[in-house]
């Protein structure tokens, strides 16, 4: 579910609020999804379905296995590698294809797939040489974190 409403009317009514709480799910939210629900058609999908074939380990793994893949501390997901930042395209697409967040800014499922085949063909880089854009995976993960919980700033 998403609400819209204009600044001006969101500001008169709450004047000293600057950000708003979006209906986009975090990717600890898929990984609990992906524990509480694994008949989900959603988690069960493979890496390579949801975002294309590369040179990455879990291309033949479940959603729902990336999703729960063990971690080095308890809780939550990875907010660094390889598995931090497939687990963070993974909760985007899936908030893309659950209606949670309409393409900002022209991201698209085909858009995060692209991402993913750039960032295993450069060795784990996400490089637009175009654009001088050259992302190791803390970069990768800080953008989709905005992306799933955008701001409105004044």
């Amino acid at each position: 579910m998403t609400s819209t409403v204009s600044v001006a009317t969101f500001k008169s009514r709450n004047p000293g609020v600057t950000t708003v709480q979006c209906a986009t799910q975090n990717a600890d939210h898929w990984r609990n999804l992906a524990g509480t629900d694994p008949t989900n058609a959603a988690v069960n999908l493979t890496v390579a379905t949801l975002l294309g074939s590369t040179s990455s380990t879990f291309n033949i793994q479940s959603l729902k296995d990336v999703m729960l893949a063990p971690l080095p501390t308890a809780g939550g997901v990875q907010t660094t590698g390889e598995l931090g930042t497939l687990q963070h395209l993974i909760a985007m697409v899936l908030n893309l294809n659950a209606g949670f967040v309409t393409a900002p800014g022209g991201v698209t499922q085909a858009y995060l797939q692209g991402v993913w085949v750039n960032y295993k063909g450069n060795g784990n880089r996400y490089k637009v040489s175009a654009s001088g854009i050259d992302w190791g995976d803390t970069e990768i993960i800080a953008w989709l974190r905005v992306l799933m919980h955008p701001i409105m700033l004044p």
